[in-house]
Parts: structure tokens; C-alpha cells; sequence
């Protein structure tokens, strides 16, 4: 079926006022020559609706329609994707039929509306905080298309709130990749002593943010730490997610750094991929004189035993009670200290092997 009937507009425009009722106006046009065509409208926004939803249009006519906001929050009502308006034409009935005769509706042809929220018409009554505090609530959910149009409009992205965070970390917490390329190409700006951005990242295992965020912001700090002297390193150890720990360590984080309480991220998660590029934290002890290997025995990780410590040489030996082989090993600098051989040796009720690492000073 021929289109019956025209919009004036594309975009519904609604402008929002603040504890008013808001109403925006549209117009349609009948494009038959000869016949009358029945209107029917409807907005996918509950909020939203129309004081006349039917209306019969004579021909090549045109009528004004109303969208009326009724009992307004205190914010916009925004939502993604927009809202639309439809517009259902059914052919009104012949001039010949009875005014009591039921109108036969035959299939309709439908035009829908677009109702974008223009938000710099929709916003215009807010100030700067306002649009602002607008930005934080559609960075957290999400919503890229807010996002841009809010920055568009004056909101402060470099502002923090109580919570002592940024919108951009508020975008990353959020999982919305649009949403930080947006903030970055707007000019957002780092403060390394509360943007814990990779931190953030690390946490929800998002390699593909991380990569947009270190190209974003050359300067970014890989190895920066958190109030708990935390790097991004030990916040993927923690939640045990490896993709993360693979970008960190290709880019330059450290496994090895201790947080305030002497812990590496090989203490916090004993994981085979940072045993593979530690250098000294194997034998690194925490504050309270823990090991990996401790802490490993702790959370009952027995496969990361041999890797961490019953798999050096001299631990083997102990374990066995071989003095040749203990002699061996010491005679080449083996470690007799903490919670290694001497330790092995004891549990296993080694004499022999117990008095032999004493007398080498453990």
C-alpha cells in the first residue's frame, strides 16, 4: 500500500522543564486526493501520550498532534535506544456507509517516528552540574550515545564525585567500549591518585579496554598502585583472570612488586603464568613470613607445588633425605633459608638431612 499520510518531522523534539508538564507538537498530512484517512498514534515511551490518539483526516489535510510528558521527574526521562512514535493509517469507511456502521479496518501502513530526545534541547533548563551528574549516570549504565551528547552539551567529564570517582571509570565499570573511546577523544585527564583505570579493567578481565586505554593515554602508568599499594597486576591475580595478566606482563607490569602488606601477585593468586615471569617472588615471604608455597598449601593448590617449591632441587632431596644429592645442591649456593628445605626436611622427619642443612647455616 501507497504511503496515506506524512510527517513534518523526522525527530521529535521535546524540550524538558523541570516539575512542568513538557508538550512538543508534530503535524501530519493526508496525501489522498478523495478519501478521508483514519489516524492512529502511539509512543513506545509510557511516560509519553497523546490527549488525541485517533483522529480522521479529511483529504490533502493537515493536523497538529500533541506529545505530552505528564508528570515529569526531575531528570529527562532518557532511555537507549530512542523512543518512537507510531503512526497506524487504515483507510477510513466509504461516505456511503451508515454513521453506525463499524469501521473495517484492512491492513495498515505504518510510518513510525522517530522520538529522539534532542538532549540539547531536552537539557536545556539544566546547568552544568545538572548535565554533569546526567553524564556520570550515562557513563555507568553505558549509554555511548548520552555520553557524547551530554559532553556536547557542557557537562564537566574531568569532574569527580563524592565517591572519589571519574566518569571514566565509571564508563570502564560499565563494560562500554564507545563510551571510554568517546571520553578519550573528548579529552578526559588521568589523576593517577584516584584513576585507578587499569585496576578497573583488571577487575571485569577486559584485555580490549586495556589495549584502548594504553593507546589512548601514551602516558598511562602500568604499574601504578592503589590506596592498598596494589597494581592492576595483583587485581588480576586476585579475580584469577588471565587474559589480564598476559596484557600486563606484555606491557611492562611488574609481578614482583609487593603491595602495603609485602604481598606480589603471586601471593595473591599462586598462578602458573606469573611463576613463569617472576624473577625473585618465589621466595619472596609476605609480612606475616609466607611464602607463595605457603599460601598455595593454604588454599590447597597442590598442582602448584613442584612449580613454587617441591620442584627445586634441593627441596627434592630434602624431601628424600638424599644428603648426596643435598651436598650437591648446596655446594652450588641452594636457597636453606625460610620456608624451604629445612622445613621439607622437618615435616618428612628427615634427621639427617635436617642436621646437615642446620650446619649450612639454615
Amino acid at each position: 500500500m501507497d504511503r496515506l499520510v506524512k510527517p513534518d518531522v523526522k525527530e521529535v523534539a521535546l524540550t524538558f522543564t523541570r516539575g512542568q508538564k513538557c508538550t512538543t507538537t508534530f503535524r501530519l498530512s493526508n496525501l489522498m486526493h478523495t478519501m478521508s484517512v483514519a489516524v492512529s498514534l502511539s509512543t513506545t515511551n509510557p511516560s509519553l501520550s497523546f490527549p488525541q490518539p485517533f483522529s480522521i483526516l479529511p483529504p490533502l489535510s493537515t493536523s497538529s498532534f500533541s506529545l505530552i510528558l505528564f508528570d515529569p521527574p526531575d531528570h529527562p526521562p532518557l532511555s537507549s535506544p530512542p523512543d518512537f512514535v507510531t503512526v497506524r493509517t487504515p483507510p477510513s469507511p466509504s461516505p456511503s456507509s451508515a454513521p453506525t456502521s463499524s469501521i473495517s479496518f484492512s491492513p495498515s501502513n505504518t510510518k513510525t517516528l522517530e522520538v529522539a530526545f534532542l538532549l540539547s534541547k531536552a537539557i536545556s533548563s539544566c546547568d552544568e552540574s545538572d548535565l554533569t551528574s546526567l553524564l556520570r549516570s550515562a557513563a555507568q549504565s553505558g549509554n555511548s550515545y548520552f555520553v557524547s551528547a551530554l559532553i556536547d552539551a557542557g557537562a564537566d567529564l574531568n569532574n569527580i564525585d563524592y565517591n572519589v570517582q571519574s566518569v571514566m571509570s565509571l564508563a570502564i565499570q560499565s563494560g562500554n567500549i564507545d563510551s571510554v573511546r568517546i571520553l578519550i577523544d573528548s579529552g578526559f585527564v588521568i589523576d593517577n591518585s584516584i584513576d585507578w583505570l587499569l585496576h578497573d579493567v583488571a577487575a571485569i578481565d577486559r584485555s580490549d579496554l586495556m589495549e584502548v586505554l594504553c593507546l589512548g593515554f601514551r602516558e598511562i602508568v602500568v604499574n601504578l598502585v592503589d590506596f592498598r599499594g596494589r597494581t592492576a597486576l595483583h587485581v588480576a591475580a586476585i579475580c584469577r583472570h588471565v587474559d589480564s595478566l598476559q596484557f600486563l606482563v606484555s606491557i611492562g607490569g611488574d609481578p614482583d612488586l609487593m603491595d602495603h602488606n609485602g604481598w606480589t601477585p603471586l601471593h595473591c593468586e599462586a598462578a602458573e603464568f606469573l611463576i613463569d615471569h617472576s624473577t625473585f617472588s618465589k621466595y619472596a615471604v609476605t609480612r606475616e613470613g609466607k611464602t607463595s608455597f605457603a599460601l598455595a598449601v593454604e588454599k590447597g593448590h597442590s598442582h602448584l607445588y613442584d612449580l613454587l617449591q617441591l620442584g627445586d632441587s634441593l627441596q627434592r632431596a630434602a624431601r628424600l633425605d638424599d644428603i648426596h644429592a643435598m651436598k650437591s645442591c648446596l655446594a652450588e649456593d641452594g636457597r636453606v633459608n625460610g620456608w624451604t628445605p629445612l622445613h621439607r626436611a622437618a615435616f618428612k622427619g628427615r634427621v639427617e638431612s635436617v642436621k646437615l642443612l642446620l650446619s649450612h647455616g639454615a
